[in-house]
């Protein structure tokens, strides 16, 4: 350096090049910076429309692709300026705010992003679980249940029906499994309740969430606590209607006893067999839904009246048998002896093990039937031309009794009066109360 550069002299020409340097923009220059100053408000603003919450929502990729771009644009032609300038600067300042707005906006989708690919990955797992085809069978056995709450309403039918009707049978099923139902739905709704809460999947898992969405939805949750109130309602009722119709049903018994009307208790819809089929179906469903103190009153209580009407009905039954006498024997035609050999040799057929004791014919003379009738084989009408004889037949029954069977002589006038017998199907159980005698009151009937 020359000798004559001295360190006053050196310190001069510094500050007048920093002052060169920091010497304001030029016009073209500020109206450049303007530009881009605006461009950068304007991006903001853009900006300030997506993520969480806001107009737009989270920010796109073609979005962030956009400004991404912009703002390299705009960095481009702040680069074109001077550095040092406090202005450009302060321009650089608020483009680099700007692109740290963009990124966290972008680290914020990325977050919701990956968490709902992990959620969606989840549900996947869910959807493909090796046990998901055992678990909706379940559940849809549960659902199905569930949709029978009208069964615990004590007006329903079944209650009527006989004790192994297949209503009946699964209302005590219900009932002894209701606590693990209500805890395994629980459980399994809880597994499968992300699946069916979230978007749908892809195709093949997208099925499986469908149908699973069909016994864990709200729906089906709707249906398991009306079918819970049905339940809580039938355990609040069920003592006091057990009381009812123990006590309707020991009236009636009484009146029939006094009446000695065995069909009153004999007939499968009449009103004293319904009462008896309720008091075991109501006590058979309620005794596993309470505890043990309800359970044994209310059971006792259905077993009692049934105890007590099975006594009375069997007592009626030995007085109306007892009274029993056999019907009427009006026809007194001249063929009587050949009719009622003709219903001794077919009975004999038919029957080989009776031993006929009488045959009463209970009309004075047959009925005659003539009419024209489809005939399926042809599409048209054959005529038919009939008559009929009612009678019953008396056999000989056990311990003393005698069996009445109701049967009929055909004769068939298209036929040359040829004469059939028909019979009323015989129960499989034997003859009915109303059948029998005491075969010591058969000769003490009207003949």
């Amino acid at each position: 350096m020359a000798s004559w550069i001295t360190p006053t002299v050196l310190s001069l020409a510094m500050s007048f090049a920093s002052v060169a340097a920091a010497a304001p923009l030029d016009r073209k220059q500020a109206g450049a910076l303007k530009r881009i100053a605006t461009d950068i408000t304007n991006k903001e603003a853009k900006l300030a429309d997506y993520g969480p919450g806001a107009r737009l929502g989270q920010i796109s990729e073609r979005v962030e692709a956009d400004l991404a771009r912009q703002i390299a644009g705009i960095k481009a032609k702040l680069a074109s300026l001077p550095a040092d300038n406090t202005e450009v600067k302060a321009e650089l300042a608020h483009l680099a705010a700007l692109e740290r707005a963009l990124a966290a906006k972008v680290a914020a989708r990325n977050q919701v992003t990956q968490a709902a690919d992990a959620a969606r990955a989840a549900r996947e797992a869910i959807a493909m679980s090796p046990s998901f085809d055992a678990d909706y069978a379940s559940l849809r056995a549960m659902v199905d249940m569930f949709e029978h709450a009208r069964w615990y309403e004590l007006d329903h039918y079944h209650f009527d029906r006989w004790t192994d009707h297949e209503d009946n049978v699964a209302m005590a099923a219900w009932g002894k499994g209701w606590a693990a139902t209500q805890a395994d739905f629980a459980r399994l709704r809880a597994i499968y309740a992300p699946l069916v809460d979230g978007p749908l999947l892809r195709a093949r898992e997208a099925q499986r969430q469908l149908r699973m969405a069909e016994v864990v939805d709200h729906s089906a949750v709707a249906k398991l606590e009306a079918f819970r109130a049905a339940v809580a309602g039938f355990v609040q009722a069920a003592p006091g209607a057990v009381d009812a119709d123990a006590k309707e049903l020991a009236g009636l018994v009484a009146k029939a006893a006094a009446a000695l009307d065995l069909p009153a208790v004999l007939d499968p819809q009449g009103r004293i067999q319904t009462l008896r089929n309720r008091l075991a179906n109501v006590s058979a469903a309620y005794a596993p839904l309470v505890g043990a103190a309800d359970r044994e009153r209310v059971v006792h209580a259905a077993q009692a009246a049934e105890a007590q009407a099975a006594a009375a009905i069997a007592a009626l039954t030995v007085a109306a048998i007892d009274a029993k006498r056999a019907p009427a024997d009006l026809y007194t035609g001249r063929e009587r002896t050949a009719l009622v050999a003709f219903v001794t040799q077919a009975w004999a057929t038919q029957f080989p093990g009776d031993a006929i004791v009488q045959v009463r014919i209970r009309a004075t003379a047959f009925e005659r039937t003539t009419a024209w009738v489809p005939d399926p084989s042809t599409g048209g009408q054959v005529k038919r031309d009939a008559s009929r004889l009612p009678i019953t037949v008396i056999v000989k029954g056990a311990a003393g009794e005698a069996y009445l069977y109701g049967a009929g002589i055909g004769r068939d006038h298209m036929a040359g009066d040829r004469l059939a017998l028909d019979w009323v199907d015989r129960p499989a159980k034997g003859p009915a109360p109303t059948q029998r005698m005491r075969l010591a009151n058969v000769d003490g009937g009207a003949r």
